[in-house]
């Protein structure tokens, strides 16, 4: 429609066709039911929206970050609902709970293994696995989504504005990751940010360096470091991203904390490998792994089970998941197919 009809529209003084406001609430990126309500619907002020997703961009926010900042808990209010009416409760208070009772990053980083079943050895072997980096994240996303936490992924912001933030929930909070990043540099981005939901003191330092010795214990590492290939500082330390599954920055800074080598030569090797940063790889055409891969495969697989268990409706599934009915069985296949990250 013309300008000055959509102004007359926004205005009450003239309506809308039904096509017209389907198309509408594309647009404005709204649910298709507020049309229908007497006034706007009430939001909080952007500064109370930004103060709850930690690591969110600084204000003010583009279009783009203002659309994901309301689907995010609207999402987690979707899988309120879900949790609840197949009687799932949360796990993750369990997790909460050891940062409550130590300070100790290593420690903590060692039982949140032991809670969410993912030894040293596995994220290891799913590395050795796949070099690239999509099986060691995938084992580490699904195990924080056993905790009931949703690790959502988006891509429609540049990287240099967000990499992750955290929206926190009294009942199921949520991990946000950009797609335009590096694979291996969104597994450290998905621990630093769940750091910021079980902590009840959350600060950047500590949560880069829960990420850090969570997906690189000391001890290990070390080892590791000392029987490590190659003749150049760069190529051991290439050879322990690939045995961790991490980006090769992030493994040179573990070295540079473990004194396994110099900050000045640690500076050095970072330097070389930030200028061959390789960046994300394109996502495919497959619209049912792209769904699996923003939402998670654990919440998805949640949601698919509760529409058999007849726990919610197949119309209330398809409404989560923003698919139609007859795509249930092709998700169903993906889930049981190649890693999705």
């Amino acid at each position: 429609m013309s300008a000055g009809r959509l102004r007359e529209a926004e205005a009450g003084e003239r309506w809308l066709t039904m096509n017209q406001a389907r198309k509408a609430a594309d647009v404005y990126d709204r649910p298709f039911a507020v049309f229908f309500l007497p006034h706007p619907p009430i939001e909080d002020p952007l500064e109370v929206q930004f103060r709850r997703l930690r690591d969110a961009p600084a204000l003010p926010w583009k279009p783009s970050m203002r659309s994901l900042a309301r689907r995010v808990p609207a999402l987690q209010e979707e899988a309120e609902a879900l949790f609840d009416a197949i009687e799932e409760p949360p796990t993750w208070p369990e997790a909460a709970e050891l940062f409550r009772s130590s300070d100790d990053l290593v420690r903590l980083g060692e039982r949140l293994r032991d809670l969410v079943g993912v030894p040293l050895e596995l994220q290891k072997e799913a590395a050795r696995v796949d070099q690239q980096g999509y099986r060691v994240f995938r084992v580490w996303r699904e195990a924080i989504e056993s905790l009931g936490i949703l690790v959502l992924q988006d891509g429609s912001l540049p990287l240099d504005e967000m990499r992750g933030f955290a929206s926190p929930g009294a009942r199921v909070p949520a991990v946000v990751i950009n797609t335009n990043d590096n694979v291996r540099a969104r597994l450290f981005t998905m621990l630093h940010e769940l750091s910021h939901i079980l902590s009840p003191e959350p600060n950047e330092a500590q949560s880069d360096e829960f990420a850090g010795v969570t997906l690189m214990p000391p001890e290990p590492f070390g080892a590791d470091f000392e029987h490590a290939p190659g003749a150049s500082l760069l190529e051991r330390i290439d050879w322990l991203a690939r045995t961790y599954g991490t980006t090769s920055d992030a493994t040179a800074v573990r070295v540079g904390w473990y004194r396994l080598a110099t900050w000045d030569e640690v500076g050095q090797v970072r330097e070389t490998i930030r200028g061959r940063f390789p960046g994300a790889r394109p996502s495919g055409g497959n619209h049912y792994r792209n769904i699996i891969a923003r939402m998670g495969p654990g919440f998805v697989g949640r949601v698919l089970d509760a529409v058999g268990q007849s726990a919610v409706s197949e119309l209330a599934g398809a409404r989560i998941l923003g698919v139609r009915v007859e795509a249930f069985d092709r998700l169903r296949r993906e889930l049981t197919g190649a890693d999705v990250a």
